[in-house]
């Protein structure tokens, strides 16, 4: 290991992988278009329908008005409700993953040829050659593997803003010789 190695360790929360997902959505606009249709289609498809069904029969009067306002408030709260409980899944689903130890506790060693993480269950190395990209995001770096995963690393792994700050510049520094590229060539 070269002498300009930068080892840090930090645990993981939800609040860091829920901010990496939201990142990853916000950078992969269509993926998440996508994703929220896929999630809502059923009652979606539903609600159209009844909709068509209620232009095509002749209206009887209120009766009709009464049926397609209290279908609408219907599926309207079968939609939110939907939408707040997946919310909450997902959350959940990361506490658990935290809880079992399966991703919250880490050590990240990066030297100018690779990075290495190791936790209580893996331990594995990849050239810088292997990330993708190296984006900082509030109190967040994320060095992509691939447009959807990365490995997050916390600002309060840190002693300070200026230590954090060195970090993710050794780290555009070091993804950016693994490219050949130079900070006059343009950075990732």
């Amino acid at each position: 290991m070269a002498g300009d190695a930068v080892e840090v360790e930090f645990q993981l929360t939800v609040d860091d992988l829920v901010a990496f997902n939201r990142n990853v959505a916000i950078d992969n606009k269509s993926d998440s278009v996508g994703f929220s249709f896929v999630q809502f289609r059923g009652p979606i498809i539903v609600a159209l329908l009844l909709l068509g069904f209620c232009f095509v029969l002749p209206q009887k009067g209120l009766i009709a008005v009464q049926f397609i306002s209290g279908f609408l408030t219907c599926a309207l709260f079968i939609l939110m409700v939907t939408f707040v409980l997946r919310q909450r899944s997902f959350k959940l689903h990361f506490k658990k993953m935290l809880i079992s130890d399966n991703i919250s506790k880490r050590k990240l060693i990066i030297d100018s040829e690779f990075v290495k993480e190791i936790t209580k269950y893996s331990d594995y190395t990849i050239g810088w050659r292997g990330f993708e990209r190296v984006q900082k995001v509030g109190d967040l770096v994320f060095l992509y593997t691939t447009n959807i995963s990365a490995l997050v690393v916390p600002k309060r792994a840190f002693a300070d803003d200026a230590a954090f700050e060195r970090f993710y510049q050794k780290c555009q520094e070091y993804f950016n010789a693994a490219r050949g590229k130079t900070p006059e060539s343009g950075a990732a």
